[in-house]
């Protein structure tokens, strides 16, 4: 098995992408802080949010975690979709 197949195997892969999603998320939320724009940055994270619950649950999944763990994180995964379609759509809804 080559050294690819080993890291997303074992779960070390999506590690990583999880601490980036982290990592771009804090520097979303500082660079909206120091510039003043936090409310421009925060709807983007129920996106980032969903987006690395999901990849924890492919890590789960692949890992072969229990089934109940994978779905209180899709569960979670929903809520967050929710409210980021609730973010997305508040603009063209209130349209007159």
């Amino acid at each position: 098995m080559n050294t690819l197949s080993t890291l997303l195997l074992q779960g070390t892969l999506l590690d990583f992408i999880i601490m980036l999603i982290a990592a771009e998320a804090l520097l979303l939320l500082s660079w909206g802080i120091l510039r003043g724009k936090k409310q421009r940055i925060l709807p983007l994270l129920p996106n980032l949010l969903s987006g690395a619950l999901l990849m924890l649950c492919v890590r789960l999944a692949i890992t072969k975690a229990p089934a109940e763990q994978m779905l209180l994180l899709l569960a979670l995964i929903f809520v967050t979709h929710l409210v980021d379609l609730a973010i997305r759509l508040r603009p063209i809804i209130a349209r007159p």
